[in-house]
């Protein structure tokens, strides 16, 4: 894809299916959390942030204010759009 070495393109696309994965999970948990129903544990939104799933939980937490309140979802997914930044660098690298 693009040029780029099968490392990275797997890479993309797994990054890709975890945004899309985990921002659904948070619009599904901001819908639960208003008709006050069972909610998504909030260890596997944390989960599929850091897996990299920080740009769909950032869009979660900014667009749709969910979590936005909680500190630590904020620094998670900074963190981990940190981490996931420099993964791909680090694939990009070992063409």
């Amino acid at each position: 894809m693009f040029g780029l070495s099968i490392y990275a393109t797997i890479y993309i696309f797994a990054w890709i299916a975890m945004t899309v994965v985990t921002f659904i999970l948070y619009l599904i948990d901001k819908q639960k959390a208003k008709k006050h129903k069972q909610r998504i544990p909030e260890a596997v939104l944390l989960t599929t942030t850091f897996l990299l799933g920080a740009v769909g939980a950032m869009f979660g937490i900014y667009a749709v204010r969910h979590k936005a309140n909680h500190w630590y979802f904020k620094a998670i997914a900074w963190i981990s759009l940190f981490i996931n930044v420099f993964g791909f660098w680090a694939v990009l690298l070992i063409d």
